[in-house]
């Protein structure tokens, strides 16, 4: 067993109704913190990675795996709470016409590629231990 804290982000490939590959892993740490959420694009993914080191303050002794989503998720905070429907490509939540006016492939990938440089920098000046995974290759929307 690692005597180290895990933490793990991502989306229902990360938390789901039944155990994930984050839960497995989880067993082998000393303690676990799973903050991945059901339909969670990478902004969510992000700025949960920022609210968990303020809570838990990272150190050398910690790891923090990352499933980073599909970009083509729009996520929002509003009023106290996430909303994480997922993909805005033939949602329910995101009607055709806002779609056509407000979604961009390309938009997307410089917003999450943005983000994931961040946190690879962040997590780096921390001296935490990580590892990025990806539901999907983001070479479809460079």
């Amino acid at each position: 067993m690692n005597k180290g804290r895990l933490f793990t982000f991502g989306c229902s490939y990360t938390q789901w109704r039944w155990p994930t590959w984050a839960d497995i892993l989880g067993q082998e740490f000393e303690e676990y913190q799973n903050w991945g959420r059901e339909g969670a694009g990478n902004q969510f993914i992000f700025h949960s990675i920022i609210e968990a080191n303020q809570r838990n303050k990272f150190t050398a002794d910690d790891t923090v795996i990352i499933m980073w989503s599909s970009p083509d998720r729009e996520d929002r905070y509003l009023r106290k709470s996430w909303y994480t429907y997922g993909p805005v490509y033939g949602s329910q939540w995101h009607p055709q016409e806002w779609v056509k006016h407000f979604s961009d492939d390309r938009w997307y990938a410089i917003r999450d590629l943005t983000c994931m440089s961040a946190v690879k920098q962040l997590l780096e000046s921390w001296g935490v231990k990580y590892q990025f995974l990806s539901m999907m290759s983001f070479d479809v929307y460079i």
